[in-house]
């Protein structure tokens, strides 16, 4: 019911009153997410501050899987594998201008400009939400890594579908682990910063 409900605010969001329902929901939802999950990391690049509302598991996690190769989908400021030597993929200039890697990509996470079996890992953390298509994003991560390569990601969860008005999607780990039907299945869990973290191997 609370599904259908958020789905009939954010289709809706154009009319006024339906617009102030959304963002005052919105807000409680944020303001209740930073209650539970208070920021435990600060970043700052080239004067830039990123907060992340998520817990140094989450920053820790990601980069335990990261070997190789690797790409990072909808890298943004590169603040998540910063520790790491990556290709920085982002489709707005702006995010990369201040991106702390060297190597930087700007294009479309639907549309990799990479041969086949390019990566041993691709990261992809809280873009699939974003997409119109997650369904196509997936097919290219799938494309572009060499066997036995990893997809590491993370999504919001369901619960946290307020905490930005662009997120399209909201996911399960259930709805996640379909989205990556054609990979195994290394781990795929709720953690506690509101997220879904998964790691996906590519079957040969």
């Amino acid at each position: 019911m609370y599904s259908r409900i958020r789905k009939f605010l954010r289709e809706n969001r154009e009319k006024p009153i339906i617009n102030f329902i959304y963002r005052h929901l919105k807000i409680r939802e944020k303001k209740k997410f930073l209650r539970m999950h208070p920021p435990t990391v600060v970043v700052d690049v080239k004067g830039t501050q990123e907060l992340y509302r998520r817990d140094a598991e989450w920053l820790q996690l990601i980069n335990n899987y990261i070997l190789g190769k690797t790409l990072d989908v909808g890298s943004k400021y590169g603040l998540v594998t910063k520790e790491k030597d990556v290709v920085a993929l982002d489709i707005a200039k702006d995010f990369l201008r201040l991106n702390v890697h060297k190597d930087k990509v700007l294009a479309d996470a639907c549309n990799l400009p990479f041969v086949d079996k390019s990566f041993e890992t691709i990261v992809a953390t809280e873009i699939l939400e974003h997409l119109e298509y997650p369904r196509k994003a997936v097919e290219e991560i799938r494309r572009v890594l060499k066997n036995e390569g990893r997809a590491v990601m993370s999504v919001p969860n369901r619960y946290n579908v307020f905490s930005e008005p662009t997120h399209l999607h909201y996911f399960t780990e259930r709805k996640v682990c379909c989205l990556f039907k054609d990979f195994n299945v290394v781990v795929c869990k709720a953690i506690p910063s509101g997220h879904i973290f998964g790691v996906f191997k590519v079957i040969k």
